[in-house]
């Protein structure tokens, strides 16, 4: 990589504050040094596990981490479309050890997010092919969806699904399927759910040209929906990815767009489409947020920092219609749990900041 390149990176990478170990800054004259848990104690890799089967499958989720560098209070964010991996993932996390995470020197709680992939004794090899009989059935759903045959490309989909679900690889390429036909269907929080998904498991799984567009797709529909934050990590990954080929001024440009974003103090909102049981979550850099839902509709609300976990559940009952959120905390990610297909409605003004 040459110097201009080396340059481009490490702007990208300043101004994503949640990914760096060690935040350091001033605040009211008050030093402001965080430094992130690290893991020390696992049995296998912290990203993947044998899962002694010949089903495949994946687990995402958010956990707290206390003083003690204990794991606490897991939330499941997303699971494949076999169920059976949730109680071994939990029980599997529940195992880590850390040395807890700090600031201005003293232990302080934090969380971390995990995609933890479940690989049988055969899929270890993370080039497995999807198989000849699949590749057909792909190609097959791919020409439904570019002839704008939405309801049979549905089901051929879900047959796909039903049939092929237990690979790695053949659930990364669904999740691509999926996206196109989710954004010809203009359903957009569906549409970023399987980028997401996709995301997770293209360098392991994809062809470098499905990568890239992916890679892509996922930057601008987080852009759209003002999700800055996820925005500049997309980017980072797109920089370090084997699969993407991404030139210097294309940096420049995607960075910058990032940078404007997180410099504007002009209000902005975003809105999370609820999954039953699920945590849907949206990561910021601000301080104080307003959060609006219908009555009755919210199962949970945490504000997860580095440096505190908090939960305010307990502050939302059946007449409750919104709620103002302030932390002290720098870098935060708000989880929010409700009835499926309900909306909740972030209001963030950065200048009250």
């Amino acid at each position: 990589m040459n110097i201009i390149a080396q340059i481009l990176q490490l702007l990208v990478i300043s101004i994503s504050l949640f990914l760096a170990s060690v935040v350091k800054c001033e605040s009211n004259d008050e030093p402001y040094e965080f430094v992130a848990s690290k893991l020390i104690s696992y049995n296998d890799d912290p990203v993947s596990r044998i899962a002694y089967t010949d089903l495949e499958g994946w687990t995402w989720v958010n956990y707290a981490i206390d003083i003690d560098g204990k794991v606490k209070d897991i939330l499941l964010i997303d699971h494949s479309e076999r169920t059976r991996f949730l109680d071994e993932a939990i029980e599997y996390i529940e195992q880590f050890e850390f040395t807890p995470a700090t600031l201005n020197g003293h232990p302080v709680e934090s969380n971390r997010f995990l995609f933890l992939r479940h690989m049988s004794n055969t899929g270890m090899d993370q080039n497995k092919k999807a198989g000849e009989t699949f590749a057909e059935e792909y190609g097959e759903a791919l020409g439904l969806i570019a002839r704008n045959d939405l309801v049979e490309a549905a089901q051929a989909i879900n047959d796909l699904k039903d049939d092929f679900s237990f690979n790695l690889a053949r659930q990364a390429w669904v999740s691509w399927l999926s996206a196109m036909l989710n954004y010809r269907h203009k359903n957009y929080p569906e549409y970023l759910r399987q980028l997401t998904i996709g995301f997770h498991l293209a360098d392991a799984h994809l062809s470098n040209n499905v990568a890239a567009k992916l890679y892509m797709n996922l930057f601008e529909m987080q852009m759209y929906a003002n999700l800055y934050v996820d925005a500049n990590e997309t980017l980072e990954s797109m920089i370090e990815s084997d699969k993407v080929e991404i030139g210097d001024e294309l940096i420049g440009l995607l960075s910058s767009r990032i940078d404007e974003k997180f410099a504007s103090a002009t209000p902005y909102s975003v809105e999370l489409t609820l999954r039953e049981g699920k945590w849907q979550f949206y990561r910021l850099l601000d301080h104080a947020f307003e959060i609006q839902f219908s009555p009755g509709t919210l199962q949970g609300l945490n504000l997860r920092c580095e440096g505190s976990n908090t939960d305010y559940t307990t502050r939302i009952d059946s007449t409750t219609e919104k709620l103002k959120v302030e932390t002290d905390d720098v870098v935060c990610t708000l989880f929010v749990k409700g009835d499926e297909g309900a909306t909740a409605t972030l209001l963030i003004t950065p200048d009250l900041l």
